[in-house]
């Protein structure tokens, strides 16, 4: 022993337990505090059978990871599956890939394509609702109609002929109002 410069030691050390500066070594595992696995008493504890944690805040188990508080990732965060609880905030949110995603972003919320503006499904954050063909409230609607009903309660309009009403067909309905706006 060298009482300038401290205990120098050349080869193996060999011991079943101690401390050096503050950390415990046992037999199987090292720890900081009591040695207590994924506990506020303990500050740092690493075992033989694969355990680790920092406190009561980040643990492994040996087969899931569990963080206990907030935490800042700047690269991509990839699951296999899982559930979030509480808000779930970003610039984005993905779902499939090229004509078979939902995104949801500054734009607003899309569907059936990557881009906004050609999402054949898409509103706007102000509410304004795309729909290239669906359902609403009974109407079925197209990219050239709108139509309800059958028969003598059909509704409909169409780019091709126009408005009419009473008839599946334009020429048979009893009521009608052609593109060039005549009434019959």
């Amino acid at each position: 022993y060298d009482t300038d410069n401290g205990l120098a030691i050349t080869g193996a050390i060999t011991a079943t337990s101690g401390a050096i500066g503050g950390i415990n070594v046992n037999s199987d595992k090292i720890y900081i505090g009591t040695g207590t696995f994924n506990n506020s008493n303990t500050a740092f504890y690493v075992d033989d059978a694969g355990q680790f944690s920092l406190k009561d805040k980040l643990s492994w188990n040996g087969s899931a990871l569990t963080i206990d508080g907030g935490g800042t990732f700047s690269g991509a965060l990839s699951a296999a599956s899982g559930t979030f609880t509480g808000a779930l905030s970003g610039g984005t949110i993905s779902i499939g890939s090229s004509n078979s995603i939902f995104k949801a972003d500054s734009n607003g919320i899309y569907l059936g394509n990557a881009t906004f503006g050609s999402a054949p499904f898409r509103v706007t954050p102000a509410g304004v609702l795309t729909s290239t063909s669906g359902t609403v409230g009974g109407f079925t609607l197209s990219s050239t109609s709108l139509v309800a009903g059958t028969g003598t309660t059909r509704v409909s309009l169409s780019t091709a002929d126009g408005i009419h009403l009473g008839d599946n067909t334009f020429s048979s309905a009893p009521f009608r109002v052609t593109r060039a706006g005549a009434v019959t």
